[in-house]
């Protein structure tokens, strides 16, 4: 994946039947940021996105990943 509007990430981003989109490999270096931006929040199924954290960060409505939402003490 290079960014959000080029490149296969593109691609996963806009395909009506991927509901989530899961990040299983090694970074390389620095490309860290770069991935993670390249998924859409809204397919962001571990919530590393920045808009995800920040949302989860501040209890705003949106996305909450599978651990915290099983550790999240209402």
């Amino acid at each position: 994946m290079t960014t959000e509007n080029s490149g296969p990430g593109r691609d996963l981003n806009r395909r009506d039947e991927i509901d989530g989109i899961l990040v299983q490999c090694r970074c390389p270096a620095g490309g860290r940021q770069e991935v993670l931006l390249a998924v859409s929040p809204e397919k962001d199924v571990d919530g590393f996105h920045p808009m995800n954290v920040g949302y989860l960060s501040t209890q705003r409505p949106g996305l909450v990943p599978c651990t915290p939402a099983a550790s999240w003490k209402s």
